[in-house]
Parts: structure tokens; C-alpha cells; sequence
């Protein structure tokens, strides 16, 4: 009997001393980023014909804790940031190529159909639409009271934003044969809106009466596609763009000077931030062009063309043409995480948006609306 406890209290000690060993060797996990997690999503693709995939193109904005964005062939929504609950939807046959404007109390958006509608913001009701004759691929601007639209045919618009009202109008004569067809947003600096071509064009307008103040040939015949088909930003003074060979300009608002060319194969939107202006590149990197005028490489997520960057809470959030989306630190100077976006081609063509209660709104090529936080 003896020999039976003396047995059990070693196999106890024996046990508690194992368990000790097993404490000191428990290790802490590695901290991930949670804060790149989707707290909700949609499926905003419509119905399609094996083989017909459908390409989104167009983009979301978000207001007052609300996401504004047009879902093809089903109508336009307005979403609750919070929760992703659809506030209102109204429904129309339409497809959209471009993102919408808030202007005061409105949502003002544009259709492959040519439509520029607007709505009252808290319920969907319509103010007005109008038929401008070709597809809305220009994303609305505002100033002054009056709206500025370009059109896949070439044509700007400057509209009464409360009445819908015509004030002016402009055609370019655009002849070349190798065009992909980009339009990009305008910019309004210092009383001109300023828009470019697919002929590598760049013209000024004054805001009122649609008089050209300036142009310029922005985009080299060298290249066999000139489109000026991104935004335009705002530089130190001046304002930037790139044309769709990957040239990015610096260019005089006064009179349309180009200052500086970089060759440097940009891909993306150009983003302006403490007098450094933002890019992504056809080999996969961000880089940066710092108030120096010297182009550096912040970081390298992928060996494929970068589509789409963003800023959001001091971090580089960028895509690539696959779904691979990258979030990189600038205070820390590297990548928190990769993430695949899901579907293949789900690329971002559309730039990702802050909401207004801080999230990450992210919309895809395959119509997959995400929000991260």
C-alpha cells in the first residue's frame, strides 16, 4: 500500500513539474492587424450570361454615415455605413461608369445612358435628370453653384447643380484612332475648370462661360495611347496628372506650363499629402515624389500592374490588377498585411474612400462592396 501512494505522489510531482515546463514555453501570438477586417459586405453584381462578365467601373462616396453607390442593372442605393443596411434604393435599368457628387442636400450622379440625375439625399427623391446624349464616364464636380461633367464622346457640360439647368457647353474634335476611351475628373483651380482629352489634350475653361483660357498638349504622339484619362491633383502650387503611357506632368494652373515630366510608369490615381504626391506603378510598387522633385520607391506588394491608392489612418492602402490589396504603414515604413480580395479580376479600379465614421469603403471590378475597419 505503502509502495501504491509513494508511486501516486511521484506521478503527481512528475506531472506538476511537466505542466510547469509546458508554462514557461507558452509563447505570446504575433500580433496581426485586425483592424483590416470587413466588417460587412454586398454582392452588387447583376444577373449575367455565362462568359459576360460584367466590369465595374464606377465608384461609391460616403456622407453623413451613408455610402452612395449605383448598382448596374439594379438601380442606385444609399447604404448605411454603420451596418451596410440599404437606407433607400430606386430602382432603374441603368449602368454606370463614374462615381457621385454630393452637392448640398443632393446625390448627383451620372449613367452609361447619358442621364445626369439628381437626388434629394436623405430619401432618394428625384430633383431632376437630363439626357446629355452620351455615357456620364466623368465623375460630376462642383463650384459655385455650377456642375461640370465630361462625356465618353468628348464633350463637357456645365450645368445649374440645383436645376439641372444648361449654361454651357464644349466638344472637342478628338481624331485619334488609338484612344482607350478614359475620361477622367476635372479639377477646378483659382475660377477655371480644367479637363483632359484622349488626345492628350489639357484645356481651361473660365468657370462662368466656358471661354478656353489656356490649352496644352499634355500627352507625347510618341506614345501610342495619350489619353489624360486620371485626376487631377493639386502639387505645391501647381497641379499634376498623368497620361495613360505612365508620364507624370506638372503643370501651371496659370497658364498650363508643363514645369517637370517624370517618365516613371505611374498606374494609378496621384495623391497629394503634406507636399509629397502618391503613386502606384505598372511593376508593383508605390512610390513617392517628395517636395524635391525626387521619385523614391516606398514599398513593393506585387509583380503586377497597381491599379488604385488610397490614404487612410497614416497608412498606403493600394491594389493590384489580381484583387491583391496591400496596407502599408508610413509610420512604421512597412506592409501590415496582404490580402486577396476574393474573386479573380476583382481588382480596384475605382479609388477606396473613408467613411465617415472612419472605415475603409472599398469597391471592386466584380461589384463587391466592402467595408474594413
Amino acid at each position: 500500500m505503502k509502495y501504491l501512494v509513494r508511486l501516486l505522489l511521484l506521478s503527481i510531482i512528475a506531472s506538476c513539474s511537466q505542466i510547469k515546463t509546458i508554462k514557461n514555453k507558452v509563447v505570446t501570438p504575433r500580433k496581426t492587424m485586425k483592424e483590416f477586417q470587413a466588417q460587412w459586405g454586398k454582392n452588387l453584381d447583376p444577373s449575367y450570361l455565362s462568359g459576360n462578365v460584367p466590369i465595374h467601373l464606377n465608384g461609391p462616396i460616403t456622407h453623413d454615415g451613408a455610402i452612395y453607390i449605383g448598382s448596374s442593372g439594379e438601380g442606385f442605393l444609399s447604404i448605411n455605413e454603420r451596418d451596410g443596411k440599404v437606407n433607400w434604393k430606386k430602382r432603374e435599368s441603368e449602368t454606370y461608369s463614374s462615381s457621385p457628387l454630393v452637392f448640398e442636400n443632393n446625390i448627383i450622379y451620372g449613367t452609361e445612358n447619358g442621364r445626369i440625375i439628381s437626388r434629394k439625399l436623405v430619401n432618394g427623391e428625384l430633383n431632376y435628370e437630363l439626357d446629355l446624349g452620351a455615357s456620364v464616364d466623368g465623375t460630376p464636380i462642383a463650384s459655385s453653384g455650377r456642375l461640370f461633367v465630361q462625356l465618353r464622346n468628348h464633350q463637357i457640360f456645365s450645368l445649374d447643380a440645383t436645376t439641372g439647368k444648361i449654361l454651357w457647353s464644349y466638344k472637342k474634335p478628338v481624331t485619334n484612332k488609338t484612344t482607350i476611351q478614359g475620361v477622367g475628373k476635372g479639377h477646378v483651380f483659382d475660377n477655371k475648370v480644367i479637363f483632359g482629352f484622349a488626345d492628350g489634350d489639357m484645356l481651361s475653361f473660365r468657370v462662368e462661360t466656358g471661354e478656353i483660357i489656356w490649352e496644352q498638349k499634355i500627352g507625347k504622339s510618341s506614345d501610342k495611347f495619350m489619353d489624360l484619362n486620371w485626376d487631377i491633383a493639386e502639387f505645391n502650387g501647381k497641379l499634376a496628372t498623368l497620361d495613360a503611357a505612365g508620364n507624370i506632368y506638372i503643370i501651371s494652373g496659370s497658364d498650363g506650363t508643363i514645369s517637370n515630366q517624370f517618365n516613371v510608369g505611374a498606374s494609378t490615381n496621384l495623391i497629394s499629402k503634406n507636399g509629397n504626391l502618391y503613386f502606384g506603378a505598372l511593376n508593383g510598387e508605390v512610390k513617392i515624389l517628395g517636395p524635391s522633385l525626387n521619385v523614391n520607391t516606398l514599398f513593393k506588394f506585387s509583380k503586377r500592374t497597381v491599379t488604385r491608392i488610397a490614404l487612410w489612418k497614416n497608412r498606403i492602402i493600394a491594389g493590384d490588377i489580381s484583387g491583391l490589396v496591400s496596407v502599408y504603414s508610413l509610420s512604421a515604413s512597412k506592409i501590415l498585411k496582404n490580402k486577396i480580395l476574393g474573386n479573380d479580376l476583382s481588382a480596384l479600379f475605382t479609388k477606396p474612400t473613408v467613411g465617415e465614421l472612419g472605415g475603409l469603403v472599398l469597391f471592386t471590378s466584380r461589384g463587391r462592396l466592402y467595408y474594413y475597419q
